[in-house]
């Protein structure tokens, strides 16, 4: 049994159908971000098994408290940590993809490379009606290719034609729709 106030590793992740918990805060943003790319109903099971974890998993109030409390050779060497451990991860789960929500996400592994990780190339520019930006980039993490996308729900926000070039990118490394018999 848990102590009182520690959350057990949950049966299914936060990614599936919302409502799957007694926290409304469960339904977060990029869940329900994921369920609109990744619909159960035409990608059947594929969001059911996805493994999602924080690069940096040290929970901190927000990311500018966590900044400008914690001083910077704290969070380089928890950075260092949480990377090393998310490394093993991926070495012992064997994905078929990685998928970093956040360029700067993977720009971590870069930060912090191993002998096998060359650094991250960015791989597309697309022209969109903010004018060219970054919208993905592509490096390995443990030896496995990784992708990384602009956050999903970030404070930058995506136009109409980077949220759909985003959609597309992920649905074509999870293949065709397979849509659910009804």
């Amino acid at each position: 049994m848990l102590p009182p106030g520690v959350d057990p590793w949950p049966a299914q992740n936060q990614y599936t159908a919302h409502g799957h918990s007694a926290r409304k805060a469960d339904d977060f943003a990029l869940a329900r971000e994921l369920r609109r790319i990744l619909p159960d109903e035409t990608y059947p099971g594929v969001l059911a098994s996805c493994l999602g974890v924080n690069a940096i998993f040290l929970r901190s109030p927000s990311k500018a408290a966590y900044k400008t409390e914690v001083p910077s050779a704290v969070r380089r060497q928890v950075e260092r940590f949480c990377v090393e451990r998310v490394r093993r991860l991926v070495t012992i789960v064997q994905p078929r993809h990685v998928v970093t929500i956040g360029l700067l996400t993977l720009e971590l592994f870069k930060d912090t490379p191993t002998e096998s990780e060359p650094t991250v190339e960015k791989t597309k520019a697309t022209e969109t009606g903010r004018g060219a930006r970054w919208i993905r980039s592509a490096g390995t993490i443990a030896t496995r290719e990784a992708y990384a996308v602009l956050h999903l729900t970030g404070p930058t926000g995506m136009d109409a034609a980077e949220r759909e070039a985003i959609t597309h990118f992920l649905r074509s490394l999870v293949g065709p729709p397979t849509p659910v018999a009804g």
